[in-house]
């Protein structure tokens, strides 16, 4: 089964389940995905591949989209577990201007779980926020 967009924030609940009856967890990583229009891409799901490893305990298949030109080098990205560049280089659909290697490694942990609370209460969980600023301040 594909997990994808809102769901991807409680992939550890949701894998359980299906994995409990047999069914294998897919995943899209180098999509950028929300079923909200307008907020920034830090907030969508979408995996790293420095964060790989983190989702391999609940995901199966991570099944990476590319035009025939890039695949071959996304997927060494991926299987290498490291990008220094920028995300929306990496995720076409990541609009936003973010440095890869100026994101924390608890960053894949904490939006694991992280079961989108912002969305439902803003001040509940400002972790995406943080490391946007961090960013910043990393490039100054």
């Amino acid at each position: 089964m594909y997990i994808c967009e809102e769901l991807g924030f409680s992939l550890d609940r949701i894998s359980d389940l299906l994995h409990n009856n047999g069914i294998r967890v897919r995943v899209f990583p180098n999509i950028c995905q929300s079923s909200y229009a307008d907020i920034p891409s830090i907030k969508k799901f979408f995996i790293r591949p420095e964060d790989i490893t983190v989702y391999s305990n609940y995901a199966d298949v991570f099944e990476l989209i590319a035009d025939p030109t890039r695949g071959e080098v996304i997927y060494k990205i991926y299987n290498q577990r490291k990008w220094i560049g920028e995300l929306n280089e990496l995720i076409p659909s990541f609009v936003d201007s973010l440095k890869n290697d100026h994101i924390l490694s608890i960053f894949g942990p904490i939006r694991l779980k992280c079961k989108k609370r912002c969305m439902y209460n803003p001040k509940s969980c400002s972790m995406c926020s943080l490391f946007l600023d961090l960013s910043e301040n990393m490039k100054k």
